[in-house]
């Protein structure tokens, strides 16, 4: 049995634990693994199983120990932690004596606690709420979109090609055959291939050209370009035709209907967006707390890979020699407030009594989760389960957005085109919500569920072998 002593280390959420396992038990270990070594250890002079122990010993002896120290650890840290509530993060275990004759074994760590929060002025929060009158302009201006969607091209009766003509051309490298591969551009200076534009314009249609384009990413090609024909757009009229061209509706005044609706959604949106932001901020400044530090810090190493797992493809930043300090400062304010207002919002549900029946589990899957395979993943508890916390955190922002001092003030569109000086790092949206913890137990599954929270579950830190 081993023997835990818990001291407060001076933080209101870390105490230092230090467990010390009996030298008998310690000592039986280590002569069993000896033992271990005795039976498989073949040696000149001497039979199978029949080296003698000391032979052994001297030979295998700081190996037994090494071994038997980390099984051991690995043994009493769970006994350890069943001692202690709350824990969200535990240091690397830290060994302070393991003498093997005669000692006990005795190692510490830090286990850092979830911060006690009675959360306060939560409901009733004060603040504004964009409201965006859609002008008629911006409904004329979708309008013209739909126009250009459904353009026809004309043939221009002319063989050289001017700025502002559509063409219509084959490409083959220099040396190679044609691939008779048939492209469309708009002539137009800036908005093509380095090189494409210059090779186009005054082209003779039917014979080839000789041109280097210069990709953003990859070496210059040489290229024989030949223009097959010259084309204008010619936008269809604004008439009732082209609503039912567009397949949307019937009439252009249901199109024009149907635009300003699909415009009013989208400021709608960013609105509702720009309200969590805000909310959010208040709900942290209104509830305080001192965050656990070594705990935040192993949170945020784990966005960072997250945000870069898709570019790095699996690949370890530090064997590529890459300094992930710069990103990782940027991430951190944004990053903090949301990790705050994780903390927030679980004190919240808790208080009023929040909670995530399996029927709405199942419709969140259903509405979210299409690939049957991701959504067959959930049935595994760990994964459920940090569903179920997530949508039960999303549960306590939606109560006390519901319960919200709103006042609406109407602005122009432009006001979601500007750089309000906050940062937006905090709605990530727990995008990719990675349930790996820090400590590897070879399932860091990614089930790619969508929420405005980061996930606090706890992440013991360390690897247990």
């Amino acid at each position: 049995m081993v023997d835990v002593d818990v001291k407060d280390s001076g933080a209101a959420w870390t105490q230092k634990v230090t467990v010390t396992v009996p030298g008998a038990e310690f000592a039986e270990e280590i002569s069993g693994r000896l033992k271990q070594f005795q039976r498989t250890h073949r040696q000149r002079g001497f039979r199978p199983g029949k080296v003698p122990m000391g032979l052994i010993k001297a030979r295998f002896g700081k190996a037994a120990q090494a071994e038997c120290i980390e099984a051991l650890i690995n043994k009493s840290m769970p006994q350890a932690l069943e001692r202690l509530e709350g824990v969200i993060h535990i240091t690397p275990p830290r060994l302070l004596s393991a003498l093997e004759e005669v000692g006990d074994l005795v190692f510490a760590f830090e286990a850092e606690l979830r911060p006690q929060i009675e959360p306060a002025n939560y409901f009733g929060v004060e603040v504004e709420k964009t409201v965006v009158v859609v002008p008629s302009s911006a409904v004329d201006e979708a309008l013209e979109e739909v126009r250009k969607k459904h353009a026809l091209d004309e043939p221009v009766d002319r063989e050289l090609v001017a700025a502002g003509d559509v063409v219509k051309f084959t490409v083959e490298r220099e040396g190679e055959e044609s691939e008779g591969q048939e492209h469309e551009v708009e002539v137009k200076e800036g908005a093509l291939v380095p090189g494409l534009y210059e090779g186009l314009l005054g082209a003779t249609v039917g014979q080839g050209r000789a041109v280097t384009i210069s990709p953003p990413q990859g070496e210059p090609m040489s290229l024989i370009l030949t223009v097959t024909g010259i084309y204008r757009k010619v936008l269809p009229s604004l008439d009732d035709e082209l609503a039912v061209d567009d397949g949307r509706a019937q009439t252009l005044l249901e199109l024009r209907m149907l635009l300003r609706k699909e415009i009013e959604a989208g400021y709608e949106e960013q609105a509702v967006g720009e309200l969590k932001q805000a909310i959010s901020r208040k709900l942290v400044e209104y509830n305080p707390f001192e965050m656990p530090t070594h705990f935040f810090e192993a949170r945020l190493e784990d966005e960072v890979k997250s945000r870069l797992r898709p570019l790095l493809r699996g690949m370890d930043p530090a064997k590529m020699g890459l300094d992930l300090t710069g990103f990782k400062n940027e991430l951190r304010e944004g990053f903090a407030e949301a990790v705050r207002r994780a903390f927030v919002l679980e004190a919240v549900a808790v208080k009023e009594s929040v909670e995530v029946t399996e029927a709405e589990i199942e419709a969140y899957l259903n509405e979210k989760v299409k690939d049957a395979r991701a959504r067959q993943s959930y049935r595994a508890p760990e994964a459920r389960d940090d569903l179920r916390h997530s949508l039960k955190l999303d549960k306590a922002f939606d109560l006390i957005i519901s319960k919200a001092a709103l006042t609406e003030v109407e602005r122009d569109p432009s006001h979601f085109e500007q750089d309000h000086g906050h940062s937006h790092d905090h709605d990530h949206g727990d995008g990719a919500h990675d349930h790996s913890h820090s400590h590897d137990h070879g399932d860091a599954h990614d089930h790619g569920h969508d929420h405005e929270h980061c996930d606090i579950d706890h992440d013991h830190g360390h690897d247990h072998g």
